[in-house]
């Protein structure tokens, strides 16, 4: 799990990005119950007021700067003053992966490129693969089929239909296109930007849980 730490210094590099998405996900991660919540409350609103300023041109950009400056100073601040019990220990926890995932790359350079996009803070069950020879995958729960350099037009893809035909994981496509991907509908799904990959492998989490759950349902007689 993320320590309140890492949490902090993640909110803080992404504040010079977007003040707003911080404010959301601090929304949601502090604890309603504590008093750095009001204080969180009154950014929300001051930030909220300035956006309606700039939107409506009722304020000078010379001005606008200014208090979107003062709102910057107080949002890194306010990140700085939380405490362990300032945050909701849930939602720390929830952003976790604990899913078996494989990492299939064709090369070790790559699978070193994507190994960025996986901390192991929050990925905890990741591993990676880039022999090109076809795995059980036993015990995995998404491959993550990582296709450049991508096959010629004419090129069949055996480790691709390997892992579509011959394992039970759910497969990730990560590539520009493949005409096997959309011959297994309810097996395989595909993105090709690295600002997606992470929200369709928490899809295909989701698909799983209730997948199981469905499974359990089954075996214990229900309908």
């Amino acid at each position: 799990m993320p320590t309140i730490l890492q949490t902090k210094t993640t909110l803080k590099r992404k504040v010079s990005d977007n003040i707003g998405n911080v404010l959301k996900e601090l929304g949601v991660l502090v604890n309603p119950s504590q008093e750095a919540f009001n204080t969180l409350v009154s950014l929300e609103a001051a930030f909220k007021r300035l956006e309606s300023q700039r939107m409506q041109g009722n304020i000078a950009r010379e001005q606008m700067n200014v208090e979107y400056g003062s709102i910057t100073a107080r949002l890194l601040g306010f990140i700085d003053s939380l405490e362990e019990e300032d945050v909701l220990l849930l939602r720390l926890m929830q952003q976790e992966i604990f899913e078996h995932i494989l990492v299939v790359a064709k090369s070790e350079a790559r699978a070193a490129y994507l190994q960025q996009f996986f901390p192991s803070d929050y990925f905890r069950n990741l591993c990676y693969d880039s022999s090109a020879r076809p795995l059980p995958a036993t015990g995995i729960d998404i491959i993550l089929y990582d296709d450049t350099p991508a096959p010629g037009p004419n090129e069949k893809d055996e480790l691709l239909l390997h892992y579509l035909e011959n394992t039970d994981a759910v497969v990730l496509y990560f590539g520009r296109h493949s005409p096997l991907v959309w011959e297994y509908p309810e097996k395989a799904y595909a993105t090709n930007s690295i600002f997606s990959l992470h929200a369709r492998i928490k899809e295909m989490t989701e698909y799983l849980k209730y997948k199981d759950a469905f499974e359990q349902q089954k075996q214990n007689g229900h309908d």
